[in-house]
């Protein structure tokens, strides 16, 4: 298992439930990694200048295609990355369970589609649906 899903799963085991964060809302783009090289952002932005990604311009925005990132990975993700939680706009605190739903819907525990209280087990449910994509990946894009 990847050092960072490591250190993932230490903060929710170590993370008390009550009167704190009882849903961090944990799904891959929801957690950081500290960047290896930072001259991989100024090759991607001469890649975008050179070669300008497809985009959808709306009224109220434009849309941007998503890009491979230029270089070999090594260079994005520094190995000795601590991961870093963002994003708790969907983060609950306080009482000890909810009935709401929350997560997307990929990652989403059964006790949420089900409608019945759920608490701090809901991110340990998104913890192994990220780790199982992680580990089936490779097969995935043999069949897909």
């Amino acid at each position: 298992m990847p050092r960072s899903f490591t250190q993932v799963r230490l903060f929710l085991y170590h993370t008390p439930s009550s009167d704190s964060l009882l849903s961090l809302d944990l799904q891959p783009k929801n957690i950081l990694l500290r960047i290896a090289d930072p001259t991989v952002l100024k090759d991607a932005e001469e890649a975008e200048i050179e070669e300008p990604s497809p985009r959808k311009i709306t009224e109220q925005t434009i849309i941007f295609e998503t890009r491979d990132l230029p270089g070999l990975v090594d260079r994005w993700i520094w190995s000795g990355s601590r991961p870093v939680l963002c994003d708790f706009g969907e983060a609950r605190t306080g009482k000890d369970s909810y009935t709401e739903l929350i997560q997307p819907a990929f990652y989403r525990a059964p006790e949420v589609f089900l409608h019945l209280p759920w608490g701090t087990r809901v991110d340990i449910w998104n913890f192994g649906c990220m780790v199982g994509l992680v580990i089936a990946s490779p097969f995935l894009s043999l069949i897909c």
